[in-house]
């Protein structure tokens, strides 16, 4: 089976509020924020026809637009330790 490109997102979640690690989609390792790595990898694969990086905060658009992906920003009550992926994935457009 081949894939549709044109139809195939790879939607990378990142939430500010880590709770065992503050922050740890920011923390760099070998100077880049950790989210790199996950945009990085999606960007390589060359199936996908749009990367989004998902999160309630702001700063993730600017890391989005420094990566050249796409941002979606989520509501706040669906960035708590609580929430299910589940609810992330239905939320997103």
């Amino acid at each position: 089976m081949e894939f549709i490109k044109e139809n195939v997102v790879a939607m990378i979640p990142a939430r500010m509020g880590s709770e065992r690690l503050k922050m740890k989609n920011l923390a760099l390792l070998d100077g880049k924020p950790l989210i790199y790595y996950a945009i990085q990898a999606a960007k390589e694969t060359s199936i996908f026809s749009r990367i989004l990086i998902n999160s309630e905060d702001d700063l993730f658009g600017q890391i989005a637009k420094r990566y050249e992906v796409e941002f979606y920003k989520r509501p706040l009550e669906l960035a708590t330790s609580e929430t299910k992926s589940d609810f992330v994935v239905y939320d997103f457009p």
